[in-house]
């Protein structure tokens, strides 16, 4: 991230519920509507910082839902 961050500008964020993030109530049962959820919090950050294209990457369950937010 250090030399990366050389080049271009880096955000690091935490999913919501991981790391340093907030934990908001998370009722989900089934796959497809916490992968949605996750999802659409990826997009509503990104309208509000606003960011118009980027590239993402993701390590681990950020790099799961990298790929459903691409996709």
């Amino acid at each position: 991230m250090k030399e990366l961050s050389k080049v271009c500008l880096v955000y690091s964020i935490d999913m919501l519920g991981m790391g340093l993030s907030s934990r908001p109530i998370f009722n989900y049962d089934n796959a497809e509507d916490s992968i949605d959820f996750f999802v659409e919090s990826l997009e509503s950050w990104r309208k509000k910082v606003g960011i118009e294209s980027f590239i993402l990457g993701g390590h681990s369950f950020g790099g799961y839902i990298s790929g459903h937010y691409c996709g």
